[in-house]
């Protein structure tokens, strides 16, 4: 079915009719919903919810649930919708004053960028713009956040960095991600900054790990390694035909790992390591997994913390172009790779088989490539030279802690401003203040105010022990003869003298 009004004209995938009173009559209507994934998602939810209000609409009755075809197998799954419709009805009234705007509503990238035919177009001209939303790490409520503060684009973005002193925490916290302008600024100057020491682990021998996987499946179909020691190297695939021959490549991996006792292994992200520790249960050597999992390295953490490339992020592909890497084939990513292997199951051609093996490669490649310019890095971070140039591709890198050194400066006298009108306003602020801070205290009710705002009378001091003193003779009779729990005016004195020592 199709509803259609003046805005609106939406298609439906199915309608299931069930009992309930509506304006229909005893019946009403519940939308279903078909899709090729095998987990339904929260954009299919949504897309569910909106399908029911406006359903509703026509029908006078909110559906209570509605129906998911997904999957190879067909599943249907039964979606509850939410009751509280605020979201939903945003989203139309997002669309109705899009529809009725006179100007088309501002270009901004996001996840669905990378699935949608557009995403070239889109792309080019989020450049021309210098689009804050180029940065993947900023989501559409910061850039908003900054749109407010007058910033709209990448450059004005990097003018905002300004170094500042790291606090000494008494416990160690996990490094995070310093600053979004920090990166724009590394885009505006077209260097790599690097911030604190990145620590690498090295070894003689070093491998090099890659998966390719079926998200909605849950399994891995290949596995690549580049295992590098002195100045030799040797490449391994491992392709599995069907979700059953999983823990059969798997196991090959870890005859190979075995063959190097000591090895470092890398690998870029957490996928990897999540799916080595979900493989593990089914593996019949879980003590070599457990050493694999221990001596394998995520190098995406040094670089989320402490390295800052001249690119929008920190994925694989767009460091490692940097770096001068290349791939075979211009469109090579990750949601390319599940449409190549969709092809090849639907059609066992090798040709599919050999693109998902190059790509794979590459990304080995490319993994190696990264991890080496880390390395070079970390090596020379503490001498007086950086590497500028990795293998013919210039690099120029400059520590963080070089622009504080040259942004922490004391000077004493009048300030050379750029502009005179910067020192009119100065010496206005300095007014301002003097007016505050100095005035003739000739009031009482002037003199409690300053006291209570300065906490005049207040020592600070926190008491930290109770120190008690017997006297040797009575301050106030002066008799020697003293006896304990008296009290002054007694017949006999007891004096003991109470101070409280302050830090």
């Amino acid at each position: 079915a199709t509803l259609e009004d003046d805005l609106f004209s939406l298609a439906f995938d199915g309608l299931k009719k069930v009992e309930g009173p509506s304006k229909l009559g005893d019946f009403h209507y519940i939308p279903i919903l078909f899709s090729e994934s095998e987990k339904v998602r929260k954009e299919q939810r949504l897309l569910l919810e909106i399908c029911g209000l406006l359903l509703s609409r026509l029908q006078g009755q909110m559906p209570v649930y509605g129906v998911i075809w997904h999957g190879k197998e067909c599943k249907a799954t039964r979606v509850r919708l939410n009751a509280d419709l605020r979201k939903t009805e945003r989203l139309l009234r997002d669309l109705k004053d899009m529809f009725s705007a006179e100007s088309p509503p501002k270009l901004m990238l996001n996840d669905h960028c990378q699935v949608c035919e557009f995403r070239q177009r889109c792309h080019e001209q989020a450049v021309r713009e210098d689009s804050l939303s180029l940065l993947r790490g900023l989501g559409e409520k910061e850039v908003k956040k900054y749109g407010r503060k007058g910033i709209f684009t990448v450059t004005q973005l990097g003018h905002t960095f300004r170094p500042r002193k790291e606090k000494k925490q008494k416990t160690a916290k996990p490094p995070k991600h310093r600053h979004a302008s920090l990166q724009a600024m590394a885009i505006r100057d077209k260097k790599v900054y690097v911030f604190g020491t990145p620590t690498v682990p090295s070894a003689p021998v070093t491998i090099f790990l890659d998966m390719e996987g079926n998200p909605d499946g849950g399994y891995i179909y290949l596995i690549g390694m580049i295992v590098a020691q002195n100045d030799t190297e040797k490449r391994y695939s491992f392709w599995a035909n069907r979700r059953e021959e999983e823990s059969k490549i798997f196991e090959q991996m870890l005859e190979i790992v075995e063959q190097y006792d000591g090895a470092q292994l890398y690998c870029y992200g957490q996928y990897e390591i999540a799916n080595i520790k979900r493989m593990r249960q089914a593996a019949s050597k879980k003590r070599l997994v457990d050493r694999l999992l221990h001596s394998l390295f995520n190098v995406l953490s040094p670089i989320y913390s402490h390295i800052y490339f001249p690119t929008y992020s920190n994925s694989l592909k767009e460091i490692g172009r940097y770096l001068g890497c290349t791939w075979t084939e211009a469109d090579a990513s990750g949601i390319q790779s599940l449409v190549w292997r969709g092809k090849w199951e639907t059609t066992q051609n090798e040709e599919w088989k050999g693109k998902l093996t190059v790509y794979n490669m590459e990304d080995c490649l490319a993994l190696k490539k990264v991890t080496e310019f880390l390395v070079a890095t970390q090596n020379k971070v503490n001498s007086s030279s950086l590497p500028q140039v990795e293998n013919g591709i210039p690099c120029e890198v400059t520590r963080v802690e070089d622009i504080e050194r040259l942004t922490n400066y004391n000077t004493w006298g009048d300030v050379d401003f750029a502009n005179a009108d910067f020192a009119t306003i100065n010496k206005c602020a300095y007014f301002d203040y003097q007016r505050q801070k100095v005035y003739i205290r000739n009031s009482k009710k002037i003199k409690r105010a300053t006291i209570k705002r300065k906490g005049f009378g207040k020592s600070g001091l926190r008491i930290t022990k109770r120190i008690t003193v017997i006297c040797s003779k009575c301050p106030f009779c002066h008799s020697s003869d003293l006896t304990s729990g008296l009290k002054r005016g007694q017949t006999q004195c007891q004096v003991p003298l109470v101070k409280k020592a302050y830090d």
